[in-house]
């Protein structure tokens, strides 16, 4: 907690005044790169033997990432070289080449459904490390298909309810999860001025 307390304490001033001041206009301000058309899933892309998702922001045009890197729980998704999500059990922890970048350390996850307290910090306007609260429940229990090849499997959806004290931005994400523990499909709110990330995996990672 000291940790967190010395990352939350410095110049959190002029950051909140910054956020305040832009909320309402940014909104207008966002762009992204996408037109609302849905993946199509070419023979290339079902044949192919890597690790893929599928992901759409605010709820435009798919996109196809493909698995870059992994490192224990840690994957590094690119789009191409200018858009990069990095995720941990199908939580997206950092970014790059979005409007407004963030990284979230300390997040545990959610493997136990425990609450608890990580630190996240936005690169648009740059923030300090803000105190940022998880807890979790879950929604329901099904079926789900598979995409590529039509499979069954049984999920568990997950609702993280999230809140950052010091600018007042909470809010919920939601993971539908196999009995192994991963993440096929997510929705996650990824910053204060609503920006979303839905995505779904169409082949998962192997080691």
């Amino acid at each position: 907690m000291q940790l967190i307390k010395t990352y939350i304490e410095v110049g959190m001033g002029s950051w909140i005044k910054l956020f305040i001041s832009i909320v309402f206009i940014s909104s207008c301000s966002i762009i992204d790169n996408f037109s609302n058309k849905k993946l199509n899933l070419t023979k290339d892309i079902i044949d192919s033997p890597y690790a893929m998702q599928v992901i759409s922001i605010n709820n435009k045009k798919e996109e196809l990432f493909l698995l870059n890197e992994a490192k224990d729980s840690l994957y590094k998704w690119s789009r191409d070289k200018d858009l990069r999500l990095f995720t941990s059990n199908g939580k997206i922890v950092k970014s790059y080449g979005l409007d407004n970048d963030f990284e979230l350390i300390y997040y545990k996850g959610i493997v136990n459904l425990e609450d608890n307290i990580a630190l996240i910090r936005f690169r648009n306007p740059e923030s300090d490390y803000l105190e940022i609260n998880f807890s979790y429940s879950v929604i329901e229990k099904g079926v789900m298909r598979k995409e590529i090849d039509k499979s069954e499997f049984l999920y568990t959806l997950i609702e993280e309810r999230f809140h950052a004290p010091l600018i007042g931005w909470k809010g919920s994400n939601f993971y539908w999860i196999d009995e192994d523990g991963y993440t096929w499909q997510s929705e996650q709110v990824i910053d204060p001025f609503g920006k979303t990330i839905k995505s779904r995996t169409l082949k998962k990672y192997s080691d």
